[in-house]
């Protein structure tokens, strides 16, 4: 593990977003963005282009395709929802279509206004993770981040493709299997979000590490190290800042899609149950209610690792402050060197504290609920007693 710190402080407010010398975006970086990029841009919507290695907000040209794109996905959705109007089936199962179709049509134009809206910032937050790369790496680590995030990117996009030829085969139509297939936009932000506040874990973790380090080998020429130390500190707050505003909108439609879907697709199933002859407006009416369930666990899957990310994420900043406690008990042993280190490093965590008081937050999504664990619990309990409450409908 090693620490490199270059340059005097640059506050994210300094941040240019023009072709500049400071837009260059290093090799290693771009392999870890490359393949969440790519599936950004397979949908139409990415979230900034990186040229020549150089990285900018998304040109007019980039801004046409994604109109383009949204236009054709949104029509595919208003198709999907049309074919419920042709075809006889029982109220419940029509009004699902409707509010289905229609809240990924929503979907899809918050996607498509938040990549266009925060484009700009979206480098910006780029650019302050590579900030924070260059000054507190590790290699090993690093390594392993970026396997696992092509990993993490085939699997999803092959199970997508998985999932649209198999049920193309057994169940729908080739427009309704279509619709299906381009939803995997709103699971790709969500992939995209636990990628990156992982990699800032990562880099809060080596923080603590180094300081510990510092702690434990009594480093007495410490002061310009702190300075660097307390500057590193600062950029991974602020790219958790820049974070929170660039996936707030994306993270919110995401759960509440999650919450509502939930409860819509359990009462389908529900009814399907009970139905004494569901075949007759549902072919293959055991593998839809299947196919429902995966959809349904997939999205929760994806919910359950988001919190959980986001709650190490809040771990590793408690870590912090920990270790600051540690340093205000720690005392001299009469040496002036350790006396000067001490008072150091106690400077250190009191800017620390400051910084924690007055710029950390957890997640909110515009003062509906914190993104952590309590969120999934909570959510659970409230579709429980919903579901209670269809069944004593259905069956009493």
């Amino acid at each position: 593990m090693s620490i490199n710190i270059k340059g005097s402080r640059l506050r994210l407010t300094n941040y240019r977003v023009e072709i500049l010398l400071n837009n260059v975006i290093d090799k290693d970086l771009q392999k870890m963005l490359l393949p969440l990029n790519i599936i950004q841009c397979l949908t139409f919507c990415p979230k900034y282009q990186i040229r020549d290695n150089f990285i900018t907000s998304n040109c007019r040209a980039l801004n046409v395709v994604s109109l383009l794109g949204t236009l054709v996905f949104t029509g595919i959705l208003v198709i999907r929802a049309s074919l419920a109007f042709e075809s006889y089936v029982p109220p419940a199962f029509f009004i699902s279509q409707i509010v289905d179709s229609g809240s990924y049509f929503v979907g899809y134009i918050i996607n498509f206004i938040v990549s266009i809206k925060y484009s700009e910032h979206n480098v910006k937050w780029v650019l302050a993770i590579q900030d924070v790369h260059r000054s507190l790496n590790d290699e090993s680590q690093f390594k392993s981040i970026t396997i696992w995030t092509w990993i993490v990117s085939i699997f999803v996009t092959s199970a997508y493709i998985v999932y649209f030829i198999y049920f193309q085969i057994k169940v729908s139509t080739t427009t309704v299997n279509i619709g299906t297939l381009i939803l995997s936009v709103f699971d790709f932000n969500i992939v995209y979000a636990i990628k990156l506040i992982k990699f800032l874990k990562s880099k809060v973790v080596l923080w603590n590490i180094e300081v510990v380090k510092t702690l434990e080998l009594k480093n007495y020429d410490t002061k310009e190290y702190n300075d660097k130390m307390f500057e590193v500190i600062v950029k991974i707050f602020d790219c958790y800042k820049l974070f929170k505003v660039s996936f707030n909108h994306l993270i919110l439609y995401f759960i509440l899609n999650v919450f509502t879907h939930t409860l819509l697709y359990t009462g389908l199933v529900l009814l399907i149950i009970d139905d004494k002859n569901p075949k007759e407006f549902i072919p293959n009416a055991t593998l839809s209610a299947v196919s429902i369930y995966m959809w349904l666990a997939k999205g929760i899957l994806l919910q359950v690792i988001l919190t959980q990310e986001c709650e190490k994420f809040y771990k590793a900043i408690e870590n912090v402050q920990d270790t600051c406690a540690i340093v205000f008990k720690s005392g001299c042993s009469g040496s002036t060197g350790i006396f000067f280190f001490v008072d150091d490093m106690k400077r250190l965590c009191k800017n620390v504290q400051r910084l924690h008081r007055a710029s950390f937050s957890k997640i909110q999504l515009f003062g509906l609920f914190q993104v952590d664990a309590v969120l999934i619990v909570q959510m659970i309990s409230v579709i429980t007693n919903y579901v209670i409450v269809m069944l004593q409908f259905i069956f009493l």
